[in-house]
C-alpha cells in the first residue's frame, strides 16, 4: 500500500490526475484473489487511467519505474571509437550474435549495459532525453548493425531488423528508467513532459498522437461551448434597475407604479477566431480550427476567419466531422495568399473594413499566430479599432515569451491592445489558456 501511495503522489506531481477514490479502487482490485505481481501494472492502469492518453502515459511511466540494479548493468559496451548515426565503423559482434540467437534476455542485458555506459546524467541532459537515447544506441553499436541489415534483403536480415526494433524500444525504456532512478521526481517529470502527447508541441506530434490530441481538443471545445457567460438583463425579479424605473415613471407623470429589475442571466458564448495559416504556424493552427469547429456545432454565433496576407471567412465551410487540416483546402489557401508570407498589418486593416461592424461588443476575438510580420508595417492602429469594438482580444501564439523580440516578430507592439497573450504550443498549454474564453 505504501508503494502504491508513493506512486500516486508521483503521478500527481508530474501532472497526472489521480483521485483518492481511484486509489481505493486500485487497492481493492489488487487484493482480489488471483492477482499476481505480473498483473499489477494492468490493474493500476485500468483503475487510475481516465482515457487512452492517460493509459499510454501510465503504462510508460509504470514500465520505466526504477528496478534494482542487476549485475549485467555493470558491463559497458562503449569502446571510445565514437561510432555515430552515420554507421561508420564495424558492427558490434556482441550485438550481431544476440540478434542471431533472438535471445530476449541477452538483448535486455545489452540495452542495460549501453544505458549504464552513459554514466551520471547531468541536469541539462534532462532537457533532451532523445539525445540520451541516441548516445546509448551509439554505445551499443546499433547504427552500424542497422545499416548492414538494411543493405541486405533476405529472411535472416529481416528477422534481425525486427529484433533491432525491439531492442530500440528496450533501450528507450531503460534510458527513461535510468533517468528516474538517478533523478527521482525531476526525472519522472522530464519523462512525462517529453513523452506524453499532451505536453509535446503540436508540430512534433506523430500522426497517431495528433489524432488522439485532436479528439482531446474536441472534448475541450464542448466544455467551452457549454460554459455559459453571465450578463445583466431585464428581469421580472432581481435587483432594482433604477434607470429603468425612472424611465417608466415618466409615462405616469413621475409616479413610481412598478419597479424595474435586472439580474445576471446565462448567455451562450460569442466567439470569433482569426487564424494565421501560413507555413510556420499551420501545425498549430489546425488544432485551433478543430477547436472552433466543435464550438460552432454547439454554440451559435461562433465565426472563423483565416489569413496569410489576405483574409477569408470560412465559418460556413467548416464541417464538424473533419479535422482542422482538411478544412484548409488549396482553394481556401489560394484566396488568402498573395505573397505566401504573413502580413498582420494588412490583415487587420481588411478585417476592420469588412467584418468589424458585424461583430457584437460582447464578442471575444481570438487571434492565433506567431506575430511574424516579415518586415511589413504592423498597423497597430487597426488592431486598436478592432479591440475597441469587441469585448476582448485574446492572442494565442506558439512562441514562448523569450522569442517575442526575435527576428521579425512584432507581437510586443500588439500586446497593448490584447487582454491577454498565451503561449499555446501544446495541448496542456491550450487547455490552460482556453479558460480565458469564458
Amino acid at each position: 500500500m505504501k508503494a502504491l501511495l508513493e506512486l500516486a503522489n508521483l503521478m500527481r506531481r508530474v501532472g497526472l490526475r489521480v483521485s483518492a477514490s481511484e486509489i481505493a479502487d486500485c487497492l481493492r482490485a489488487l487484493s482480489l484473489p488471483g492477482i499476481t505481481p505480473q498483473d499489477y501494472q494492468a490493474v493500476i492502469a485500468c483503475t487510475m487511467a481516465k482515457d487512452r492518453l492517460d493509459k499510454t502515459t501510465f503504462a510508460m511511466l509504470l514500465d520505466t519505474l526504477p528496478l534494482e540494479e542487476s549485475s549485467d548493468q555493470k558491463a559497458c559496451l562503449s569502446d571510445g571509437r565514437g561510432l555515430g548515426k552515420s554507421g561508420v565503423g564495424p558492427a558490434s559482434p556482441g550485438l550481431l550474435d544476440a540478434l542471431g540467437h533472438a535471445d530476449g534476455s541477452r538483448l535486455v542485458a545489452l540495452a542495460r549495459s549501453a544505458v549504464f555506459s552513459l554514466g551520471v546524467i547531468r541536469a541539462e541532459e534532462l532537457l533532451d532525453l532523445q539525445e540520451l537515447v541516441r548516445r546509448a544506441m551509439v554505445n551499443l553499436g546499433w547504427y552500424p548493425v542497422l545499416r548492414q541489415m538494411e543493405r541486405r534483403d533476405d529472411p535472416e536480415a529481416r528477422a534481425k531488423l525486427a529484433a533491432l526494433n525491439v531492442l530500440q524500444a528496450t533501450v528507450v525504456r531503460e534510458v527513461y528508467r535510468e533517468v528516474i532512478r538517478q533523478w527521482g521526481e525531476a526525472g519522472a517529470s522530464a519523462v512525462v513532459l517529453q513523452t506524453d502527447p499532451r505536453h509535446v508541441r503540436f508540430s512534433l506530434l506523430e500522426r497517431e498522437e495528433a489524432r488522439l490530441i485532436d479528439n482531446q481538443v474536441r472534448k475541450l471545445a464542448s466544455k467551452i461551448a457549454s460554459r455559459y457567460g453571465r450578463h445583466d438583463k431585464p428581469s421580472p425579479f432581481g435587483r432594482v434597475d433604477l434607470a429603468k424605473t425612472v424611465r417608466d415613471s415618466v409615462r405616469t407623470r413621475g409616479w413610481v407604479v412598478k419597479l424595474g429589475y435586472r439580474r445576471k442571466q446565462k448567455t451562450l458564448p460569442r466567439l470569433a477566431m482569426l487564424v494565421d495559416v501560413s507555413g510556420s504556424v499551420r501545425p498549430y493552427s489546425k488544432f485551433f480550427l478543430t477547436l472552433l469547429q466543435a464550438v460552432k456545432r454547439r454554440a451559435a454565433g461562433a465565426r472563423c476567419f483565416v489569413f496569410i496576407d489576405d483574409i477569408a471567412e470560412i465559418t460556413g465551410e467548416m464541417d464538424p466531422m473533419c479535422d482542422g487540416e482538411i478544412i484548409l483546402s488549396e482553394d481556401i489557401l489560394s484566396r488568402i495568399s498573395i505573397t505566401n508570407n504573413s502580413d498582420y498589418g494588412r490583415v487587420f486593416y481588411i478585417f476592420a473594413e469588412r467584418y468589424l461592424e458585424s461583430l457584437s461588443p460582447r464578442t471575444v476575438l481570438v487571434i492565433v499566430g506567431d506575430g511574424r510580420n516579415n518586415g511589413r508595417p504592423p498597423e497597430t492602429y487597426q488592431l486598436k479599432r478592432i479591440a475597441d469594438r469587441v469585448d476582448r482580444v485574446i492572442w494565442f501564439t506558439p512562441l514562448t515569451s523569450d522569442r517575442w523580440l526575435t527576428e521579425d516578430c512584432v507581437l510586443p507592439l500588439y500586446a497593448a491592445y490584447c487582454s491577454s497573450i498565451h503561449t499555446c504550443g501544446s495541448y496542456e498549454e491550450l487547455r490552460a489558456a482556453v479558460k480565458q474564453l469564458q
